[in-house]
């Protein structure tokens, strides 16, 4: 069970025998706050010290079309530490989430129904934009402050025990009674934590952990092109693919669409032949809908023309089938 703040402030009350809080917390909860946060801490820098997952949590955005940037503030998230993943789906769908790509530069393209990738820089996510409502899910890590709000909920399964004995035995020798609050701390951290060493509640919460850590192999990194065995580098940078779009990146594609325009051609259930509108194309992905077609199966290309196939040429619904093209256009002086 992940406990909440007032679940923590509760039984920290009834081990001090204060349920009324008229010893311990008679100051508007600023008592148990101070008794609380030094909890929070040595939680989070046990975590830390052994490299631990840190506390996780989510939280549910509501991005408006065409937003290019967000600050954690403003997706509503005051802990916010590092991010985990970002994922998206249709507002108001049922839909999985799909990750968005993180980059560290922003593909050069016009917005369309996805978010697709982020770049996230200086404390703040920025996007292409999407021109429709998106439903962005984050996950993050806490920064390790001690929440403040009663309705938060600490992302550490079977932390309650110790916080709460952790916090009690804080705030115990403030009224006199220091052999309690040594007889809680024994209990929430053990009695040579001052040492460090771990013991009580925090090493059973952090045990598990860290052996589920060590139970993962990890795979060697490839040897150097010499192949010298004391010679060992990282996994080296592989191109995508050659090809440059407008601006001179190289790698980055270029998307088209029969949406905006860039993609002509008549869509009439019977018409199979589309063009894009810049030539040189190196290489491609076609979607119809949002979904991959596949080469050779769904459709033909040459350079910039792709021929469909009858029975996944553009039909006229409402709204009508769409073709997007991310293609990749070859450098200058490269024949297609």
């Amino acid at each position: 069970m992940q406990p909440t703040r007032a679940q923590v402030r509760l039984q920290y009350l009834q081990l001090l025998n204060d349920p009324s809080s008229l010893i311990f917390d008679v100051a508007g909860g600023t008592q148990f706050q101070a008794a609380f946060s030094p909890a929070y801490n040595a939680l989070w820098t046990a975590f830390l010290t052994h490299q631990c997952p840190r506390i996780e949590l989510i939280q549910y955005v509501i991005v408006p079309p065409l937003t290019y940037s967000l600050t954690p503030a403003q997706m509503g998230i005051n802990d916010f530490g590092d991010f985990i993943y970002l994922s998206e789906r249709t507002l108001g769908s049922n839909d999985k989430y799909v990750d968005l790509n993180m980059v560290d530069r922003l593909t050069q393209r016009l917005p369309t129904d996805r978010l697709i990738e982020a770049n996230y820089r200086n404390d703040t996510f920025y996007f292409i934009g999407s021109t429709s409502v998106r439903d962005l899910q984050v996950k993050y890590d806490t920064s390790g402050e001690a929440p403040t709000d009663d309705n938060a909920v600490i992302g550490v399964d079977g932390c309650l025990d110790f916080l709460a004995n952790y916090a009690a035995g804080t705030a115990a020798p403030w009224k006199g009674y220091d052999e309690l609050g040594e007889r809680y701390l024994q209990f929430a951290v053990g009695p040579r934590y001052a040492d460090g060493y771990l013991g009580g509640e925090l090493f059973r919460l952090i045990q598990p952990r860290v052996r589920s850590r060590q139970h993962v192999q990890m795979a060697s990194k490839p040897y150097s092109t010499t192949r010298r065995i004391v010679n060992r580098r990282g996994t080296p940078y592989v191109a995508a693919q050659m090809g440059t779009t407008g601006g001179g990146a190289t790698n980055v594609p270029v998307q088209f669409s029969t949406s905006n325009g860039t993609i002509t051609g008549v869509i009439d259930g019977v018409n199979c032949v589309f063009w894009l509108t810049i030539g040189g194309v190196y290489a491609m992905q076609v979607y119809k809908n949002g979904d991959l077609l596949t080469p050779n199966v769904d459709y033909t290309s040459v350079n910039n023309q792709i021929t469909l196939t009858p029975a996944a040429t553009l039909q006229v619904n409402d709204p009508p089938d769409y073709l997007t093209v991310w293609a990749y256009l070859a450098p200058s002086g490269v024949v297609v």
